[in-house]
């Protein structure tokens, strides 16, 4: 069996909604699938957690950084040490 790659093929859960979310995936084009994938299954309120942000992995700090701008109700934080946190702004609403 090779290497299984995210999102891969639909499954019996791909139509929950997630309130949480830790993403390890240290490469920009991971990190970015994944939160093209992530988005529509995230509820109000969510919370994201990078592992790698703001160190010396420029790829997830990349996807973050494009992702925010391309979807402005979403903010990043960076949490010590070496982290980031990503909320939806309905947070403050």
């Amino acid at each position: 069996m090779g290497p299984r790659l995210f999102p891969g093929k639909r499954r019996k859960y791909s139509n929950f909604k997630l309130s949480f979310v830790h993403i390890d995936t240290d490469l920009y084009e991971s990190t970015a699938k994944t939160l093209d994938y992530l988005r529509p299954r995230l509820i109000d309120r969510s919370v994201v957690v990078f592992d790698d942000y703001l160190r010396s992995v420029d790829g997830v700090v990349r996807a973050v950084r494009e992702f925010t701008a391309a979807h402005p109700d979403w903010a990043a934080f960076p949490l010590f040490p070496g982290q980031g946190l990503m909320i939806n702004r309905d947070w403050f609403a």
